[in-house]
């Protein structure tokens, strides 16, 4: 499958850094065991939804990249089919090629379903990870896909309202964002100087959480480099100089504490990025100053294990001696109680969802803070 090079699925990236289309332009783009996956799932939606079955029916088969259809990828297609059949549009298309170039030299990509209803338009988008959480709202890919969408059909219709809708099922997640047609055409523009630059001669490069998460061009990007090696020499930001007293002037207080944090993750998935790349270089032959590529740490594996069963056993140790049982856990029992026609709701009552494990977020993320006291006072981070 083809790309645009300013795609809707890279746009996150390109229009917050312009410079990095350049930057990637010599890297090769590489896919893993989870995209290919989720590319198997998106297939299972589509063929699904074309000839209105249940996911189910595709269960154990193989799709066109040679991923079979597991219980897991069939659960999450059908909460994606599940929303869209709810939305009971008359108009509707599928795996949809869109085209935005209006606002974006050579501008395409392909929409997962979009509906239209009176003076609506709906793009939902199916994503089948389950790492990052996405949500709809100023979501760069569907904006490009609804810019796309108005493209296409606002002739037809007259559409006053469009809806942006990220489906994420392995994470029981989904995220609407409503928006006015005027708003949308005012991001059309946001993208259209964006895109110039991306594709002018001397894009400028602008580093950030977001637009480095996933570039290619991370652990070589030189102003990225100087970027987080500023913040981990600098003095502490402005915003947190406040009339401190602290006992110790060789502590950090929380304000400044507050003040790396923001940082944190930039730098940490750079780093790990910087590791990854010079691993690769010295895979490949290719030198380092200063390092070289030694063996790890490894533990002992048994040569046979049916030979050592039997000699384990020829000592007078029996079964319950070598092997270790664990219970399912309630994913797993669920899935095992569909094969005997048991409906996974039937478990609930044996069931028990403990609190979350705290964890720390920005104030910015929309998920309620915790009262500390609601925890068992034994309980600690780990």
């Amino acid at each position: 499958m083809t790309h645009a090079l300013l795609s809707p699925s890279g746009a996150s990236r390109w229009a917050r850094c312009p410079g990095s289309v350049e930057m990637e332009k010599d890297i090769p783009n590489t896919t893993s065991s989870h995209a290919e996956y989720g590319t198997a799932a998106h297939e299972v939606g589509e063929m699904s939804l074309k000839s209105k079955s249940p996911a189910e029916n595709f269960l154990w088969k193989k799709t066109t990249n040679g991923i079979e259809v597991d219980e897991e990828m069939v659960e999450g297609v059908q909460i994606y089919l599940d929303y869209i059949n709810n939305l009971n549009h008359l108009n509707f298309f599928i795996e949809q090629r869109v085209n935005y170039s209006d606002w974006v030299s050579k501008g395409y990509g392909t929409a997962d379903y979009i509906g239209m209803q009176d003076d609506e338009i709906t793009v939902v988008d199916l994503k089948f990870g389950k790492g990052v959480k996405v949500d709809a709202e100023e979501n760069y890919q569907g904006i490009l896909y609804a810019l796309g969408a108005y493209a296409e059909f606002n002739k037809l219709f007259d559409f006053t309202k469009v809806n942006i809708v990220i489906v994420q099922p392995r994470l029981d997640h989904i995220s609407e964002w409503t928006l006015t047609t005027k708003e949308l055409l005012k991001w059309g523009e946001y993208f259209k100087v964006q895109a110039a630059l991306a594709l002018s001669d001397n894009p400028p490069i602008v580093p950030g959480e977001t637009q480095c998460k996933w570039c290619r061009a991370k652990p070589v990007c030189k102003p990225l480099a100087e970027h987080n090696l500023d913040i981990a020499t600098k003095e502490f930001s402005d915003d947190y100089k406040k009339p401190f007293h602290p006992k110790n002037p060789n502590k950090l207080d929380n304000a400044e504490v507050a003040s790396i944090l923001t940082q944190i993750d930039l730098i940490s998935d750079w780093v790990k990025s910087l590791h990854g790349y010079a691993f690769d270089q010295l895979n490949t032959g290719n030198e380092l100053p200063g390092f070289k590529l030694v063996e790890g740490r490894s533990l002992r594996k048994w040569k046979d294990e049916e030979e050592i069963e039997k000699h384990l056993l020829s000592l007078g140790l029996n079964d319950d001696d070598l092997y270790l049982k664990k219970l399912v856990s309630p994913a797993q029992a669920e899935k095992l109680v569909k094969l005997v026609k048991v409906k996974p709701a039937e478990l609930s009552n044996f069931i028990r969802k403990p609190p979350g494990k705290p964890t720390i977020a920005p104030e910015s993320d929309k998920r309620e803070a915790i009262n500390v006291d609601d925890f068992d006072d034994n309980f600690q981070l780990n």
